[in-house]
């Protein structure tokens, strides 16, 4: 079981974090088929965000690493709750064994380039802070982290130990911190923590189980203790050794689903042509004059307040509502799926869930069939029920298996991350990524957004916002923070 341990030490001045999240990061890493140096950065900055989840008494954090490496980007999403999911851009990064034979994390991550920090506390804003690279081993960087931006000075210390199968073995952190009040002779303590720390992958390849673990990090801790210049402070560290706690991490028994959306015929140059679409509906204006082209290798998000906007022009390139002006054109190369927000009229029927997959399937056999829902993790005896009495989640992952099963080479998804669970949104994500056709979604998960867009459209109150950037990107321009303004006043004004 990955775990996160706990502890206070020196009367509050010192605390001290332990993570032992193997499991985790071997199936992330696995999932994203990471070569050894990507699952070894990968993990540990999955380790880092382990800790600084557990820091958090709620809410969730982003890492997020921006580099000059052959890794590019990766991406770290953790709560407090012991959730945690990573992101690598390039899973296959590669690059030469340094001078000791051992996995250079620093060259694949490169030395110039950004940490990014978001917390998620639940208020009006998120916290946001970012610093340069130090390195690229991820230690040193979040050390530097910790001490500019947050003002606490700290030691961190990240590893983790890939097999000769090339997947990851071992994988966790340590990070001590010292808090308000300390002195010099904690600095000092500190300082010898870090200076006699074991590697990390020595540490936790050791056969062990977590609590004999707990006992020998104790052990080592009191060691240093018993050097210290005032017994005082040597006593107050001793009953801190009492007051380390567990944090247990989401058990490592997750499943992911398999998604991987295969076109059945590759798309042309032509694919959809949007010119002057408005609609009014109960006499509002909810699209006004849009208009844009969307070319083969497009994936656009559609971002912004403006959601009932968005709803409205996916169903009418689906062919579910009629623009009350101007027009639309799919090429003759493609093929649409459509993935609407509100499903009802799907599933208002008593189909089992295999015959109703079975529609949408060039193929009838059953078996066949069956093979797309083992993919959403829907058991044997599921294909049986009835798709009326399905949950929200479930219905979800028919509408995914469909999806598949039809191989279009254009997908519209209207907040697919709705209902799904975080293995569930993960799959979604590197589906999309991988997906070699057309793309035009919406959703509310920034970091999903992020890694899957390449294009940005925003409906405003007197028009449309099209952009070909990230996400990111996107919201960080002062120039197009200006034009969204101005565009959502002049109705108001008016």
């Amino acid at each position: 079981m990955d775990r996160v341990i706990r502890g206070i030490l020196n009367e509050g001045k010192v605390r001290v974090f332990f993570a032992d999240i193997s499991n985790s990061c071997r199936e992330i890493c696995e999932l994203h088929n990471c070569t050894p140096v990507a699952s070894d950065a990968l993990s540990r900055l999955l380790s880092v965000g382990a800790i600084m989840g557990d820091m958090q008494k709620d809410g969730r954090l982003t890492l997020r690493i921006d580099s000059c490496g052959p890794i590019k980007l990766m991406l770290v999403d953790a709560s407090a709750n012991g959730t945690i999911r990573g992101f690598v851009a390039n899973p296959d990064a590669d690059v030469p064994l340094t001078e000791r034979n051992t996995l250079d994390v620093s060259k694949a991550v490169g030395e110039l380039g950004f940490i990014t920090v978001i917390k998620d506390l639940g208020m009006k804003q998120n916290f946001s802070s970012q610093i340069e690279l130090q390195s690229g081993s991820i230690g040193d960087d979040f050390s530097m982290y910790f001490r500019e931006s947050e003002q606490v000075p700290s030691l961190v210390a990240v590893g983790s130990k890939i097999g000769t199968d090339g997947l990851v073995s071992h994988a966790g952190a340590i990070i001590i911190q010292l808090m308000p009040g300390a002195d010099e002779v904690d600095f000092q303590y500190v300082e010898r923590l870090g200076n006699n720390l074991p590697p990390m992958s020595m540490i936790l390849s050791v056969e062990a189980t977590m609590e004999e673990k707990i006992k020998e990090l104790q052990e080592f801790i009191q060691r240093f203790s018993a050097n210290a210049s005032k017994s005082k402070q040597a006593t107050s560290r001793k009953r801190a050794l009492e007051k380390i706690e567990l944090d247990d991490m989401r058990p490592s028994s997750r499943k992911y689903p398999y998604i991987d959306f295969r076109p059945n015929r590759e798309i042309g140059n032509e694919v959809l042509t949007v010119e002057n679409i408005s609609k009014t509906v109960d006499g509002e204006k909810i699209l006004d004059n849009i208009s844009f082209t969307i070319g083969r290798e497009d994936k656009v998000a559609f971002v912004g307040p403006k959601t009932l906007a968005t709803t409205m022009l996916f169903k009418i390139l689906a062919g579910e509502e009629e623009p009350d002006e101007g027009t639309y054109k799919w090429g003759v190369t493609t093929s649409q799926g459509y993935f609407p927000k509100d499903n009802t009229k799907e599933f208002d029927n008593d189909l089992t869930i295999v015959d109703w997959l079975t529609q949408f399937s060039e193929e009838k056999d059953a078996t066949y069939v069956r093979g797309f829902l083992g993919r959403m993790l829907f058991a044997g005896d599921d294909g049986v029920k009835k798709v009326r009495v399905l949950s929200g989640g479930e219905k979800v992952r028919c509408l995914l298996s469909k999806m598949m099963i039809m191989g279009s080479n254009v997908l519209v998804l209207d907040e697919p991350t709705n209902h799904l669970d975080m293995e569930s949104i993960t799959a979604l994500n590197n589906g999309l990524i991988k997906f070699s056709g057309v793309v035009l979604f919406s959703s509310q998960d920034h970091q999903f957004i992020q890694t899957t867009a390449n294009r940005i459209m925003e409906i405003t109150a007197t028009g449309l916002i099209d952009k070909m950037t990230t996400y990111d990107e996107y919201l960080e321009s002062d120039e197009l923070a200006r034009k969204r303004q101005v565009m959502n006043m002049s109705t108001s004004e008016n």
